[in-house]
This record gives C-alpha cells, structure tokens and sequence, in this order.
C-alpha cells in the first residue's frame, strides 16, 4: 500500500472539497498525482475503488473513477459495492471490516492492476476490494492512495 501524502492539512482539505463539496475541477491534478507516482510501480491497469451508488448519486459522479481517468493508464472500473454497505465515516478497523464483508463484488479479470482510493484509514477497503479483485482472476500489485490517515 501507499500513499502520495499524509490525510493532513491542505491535502485533507483538497480531498474533502472534491468529494464532498463538488470541487470537480481537482481530478485532473488528482489525475496527474497518480501518474507521476505510477513510475515507481509494476505496470497495471487502475482500479479505482467503488462508491456506493448513494453517494455517487448525490455527488453526480464518481469520485475515483473521475481520478483515474485523468492518470496515464488504463482504467477499468471492474468493482462493484451492493446496496448493503453504508457510510464508513466513523467505523472503527472491525466495523469497517465488516460494513464490506461480502459487499464488493469484480468483473472477472486475469489483468495486472493497482486498486486507487482517495484516502486509507484502516486498510478495510482496501482489503475487500483487493479479495474481490483476487477472486475475479485479477493480480494486485499494489494500492495506490492520495492520501492515509
């Protein structure tokens, strides 16, 4: 797993003006971050990690995906979260765990791909998808995030 930057200071506040307050003109730096950072790791497809359809709804896009259209690689939107999963905001490492649990679903996939989040907390998320990811054929070479708590 890694992270460009801490989830602190103006990079916290520029992760929570794009996902939460709209601030869609961020994903192409958002974009650009990622690919400066993709050098440094095997060559893989972006998986960008899914938002529960509420949320996405709400925002009126999806945030991840958005980024990673922006990254110089291939993208391929394969995760899927069912309608079970709620708002982690507030979940300790367990609830998250389970908030997940059996709740992210993949396209089958025999491709090479980093899973990219906007901000690791617990690793919770990260290890749904990268099960769901695993199950549908998939090799993860790693986890890419903006930012980690």
């Amino acid at each position: 797993m890694y992270a460009l930057t801490e989830y602190a200071g103006s990079a916290r506040k520029a992760v929570i003006a794009y996902k939460e307050r709209g601030r869609r003109e961020l994903a192409p730096c958002f974009g650009r971050l990622l690919t400066e950072a993709l050098p440094r790791l095997p060559e893989a497809d972006l998986v960008p990690v899914p938002s529960r359809r509420r949320a996405v709804r709400k925002r009126g896009y999806d945030h991840m995906a958005l980024i990673a259209g922006y990254a110089d690689a291939t993208v391929r939107p394969i995760l899927r979260l069912d309608r079970g999963a709620r708002d982690s905001v507030g979940l300790d490492a367990d609830a998250r765990a389970e908030n997940l649990s059996g709740r992210v679903s993949c396209e089958p996939t025999g491709a090479s791909v980093i899973l990219v989040d906007d901000v690791i907390t617990t690793g919770a998320t990260a290890a749904a998808c990268c099960s769901a990811l695993s199950q549908a054929g998939a090799r993860v070479v790693a986890v890419l995030a903006l930012t980690a708590t």
